[in-house]
């Protein structure tokens, strides 16, 4: 700043505060940067459209993503006791145990995340959510890669290299020998083995989706005390499955003909709508009959008799009963009224042949046994989608950035983007701008409000409608359009050809009369 009236008059001085060696702006630039999924080099593009100065470089900007993670470790390690502490209050309430410093069994569900997409993931991230409260309890970070020893590949067998692995195995960043699949395995068997020493309690109920052997790895971790885990599959995992099944028969049977000399699928056949239909209806078999495996089944199976029935011979017996029946004519037999509509067209035979097997498969209660208590992984997914929201999987990412982001991620997820980053803040050293903790305490709120919203019946319902829309026009023009992709099957050698098309509209042929465009 410079005196107007005489030039020698001059006084310097930075526009943000300084913290030790650094200034806040750095580290809140990357904190910033972070928080929405990116790094150093898009906040070079930034400051390049909106004028401002470069960042740090890259040197000092890995130097304090790597401070921060650290800082950020502490704060989130306090926020999961927390979070420990709230399950025991909630516990105590209840009457299941008489102190708060008492050893207690909870349920967790148990879900792992890759932090790239695949199988071929370096990195891995496992977490266990309390089922009462629905917060994060613990975490574990898988890594198979570590920079300084890749530097040292190829050479083991030097003198060198015996006295550096000496010094630097306490701070090698691999904590998994395996394979990404492995890693939700190993990550929960961690977290099991040390929920005892760290909280105090033991995690006897463990909800999965049934994707990895993690359950397998902590079934009997707490054998020593004549304590077997329980588990339980979720039952959303469980309800996605007839979808899976029933587009996996449709790939099956492509370019075969059924026992009636027609398709699978098509108008009037398996249609992407009518699937869609199977699995919402088997999700509400599922969660209408909570601790009723037999009747969970029952309606299953009245799901594919329900799309067969006929004006002449209707097949409604094992639908719901009562007003609320997704059934029209049970509605009607519940409430004397005549809305009921047969199916213009009810599944033939043959569909219902090769559908058949699905539907046992999935009524079977030796599955349902596992999902009878509607238990589901929905928190865990939620925190994923925090956790991609830092961390993009199209982007890759060094170790300490991942170790910034996860903690991100868990404490937002826990405690809300106002309350950690305050704690953050004050552990780094850094001022809490006034500003800052308005809008973040806005983006709290917008973030409860959305989540309030889309937990109505109303937005429920109007995001099924506007699915099931979008699957019958799907299907429409699929059967207008025919085969139009198929992976190498189009090629020169291939017999197959695309449909032919009207001279005058362009259209598939199909619907035109001979000599005559009807478009």
């Amino acid at each position: 700043m410079q005196c107007l009236r005489s030039t020698q008059m001059t006084h310097k001085f930075n526009s943000s505060r300084k913290s030790g060696r650094s200034f806040d702006i750095n580290k809140k630039t990357i904190l910033g940067m972070r928080s929405i999924g990116r790094g150093r080099r898009a906040c070079v593009k930034f400051c390049s459209y909106t004028g401002l100065p470069l960042p740090v470089s890259n040197s000092p900007w890995l130097e304090k993503t790597s401070s921060l993670a650290e800082t950020s470790s502490q704060v989130v390690a306090d926020r999961l006791q927390r979070a420990v502490h709230d399950v025991r209050k909630l516990k105590m309430d209840s009457g299941e145990i008489a102190s708060l410093e008492e050893t207690m069994n909870i349920g967790v569900s148990v879900d792992g995340a890759w932090i790239s997409r695949g199988f071929n993931s370096l990195y891995g991230f496992v977490s266990v959510i309390s089922i009462d409260t629905g917060k994060v309890l613990d975490k574990h970070f898988l890594s198979s890669k570590c920079r300084e020893c890749d530097k040292w590949e190829g050479k083991a067998k030097d003198r060198e290299y015996v006295a550096w692995f000496i010094e630097h195995e306490p701070n090698c960043q691999i904590n998994h020998e395996g394979s990404a699949k492995s890693m939700e395995e190993a990550g929960a068997r961690v977290l099991f083995e040390r929920s005892l020493q760290k909280y105090n309690v033991r995690y006897t109920q463990y909800i999965g989706d049934g994707d990895s052997s993690a359950y397998a790895a902590v079934k009997y971790t707490y054998q020593n005390e004549n304590i077997t885990v329980e588990k339980q599959d979720c039952v959303g995992h469980i309800q996605k499955r007839m979808g899976t099944h029933l587009r996996k028969l449709v790939e099956e049977h492509k370019g075969k003909k059924l026992e009636d000399g027609r398709a699978l699928t098509g108008r009037n056949r398996l249609t992407n709508h009518l699937i869609n239909a199977f699995q919402v209806f088997y999700g509400i078999a599922l969660r209408s009959n909570k601790g009723n495996v037999e009747e969970m089944s029952k309606q299953t199976q009245a799901i594919l008799h329900h799309y067969a029935s006929t004006q002449d011979e209707p097949r409604h017996d094992n639908c719901p009963t009562g007003e609320e029946s997704w059934c029209k004519w049970q509605q009607d037999k519940a409430t004397g009224k005549k809305t009921y509509r047969p199916l213009k067209n009810p599944l033939p035979a043959a569909v219902l042949n090769a559908v058949q097997p699905v539907i046992d498969r999935l009524s079977n209660p030796a599955l349902l046994e596992g999902a009878k208590m509607c238990y589901t992984q929905n928190a865990n997914e939620s925190l994923h989608h925090v956790l991609w929201s830092v961390l993009p999987k199209e982007q890759n990412h060094g170790l300490m950035e991942i170790n910034l982001g996860s903690n991100l991620a868990v404490a937002h997820f826990n405690s809300g983007v106002e309350q950690f980053n305050k704690a953050l803040f004050e552990a780094t050293g850094l001022e809490v701008n006034p500003v800052s903790q308005s809008l973040w305490l806005s983006l709290d709120r917008i973030r409860s409000r959305e989540a309030k919203l889309k937990a109505t019946r109303e937005y429920k319902a109007r995001r099924k409608e506007l699915k099931r829309k979008r699957l019958q026009k799907l299907d429409r023009f699929e059967y207008a359009e025919g085969e139009t992709y198929a992976s190498g099957e189009f090629d020169r050698a291939s017999a197959k050809k695309a449909k032919r098309r009207c001279k005058t509209c362009l259209q598939p042929m199909k619907g035109h009369s001979r000599n005559t465009c009807t478009n």
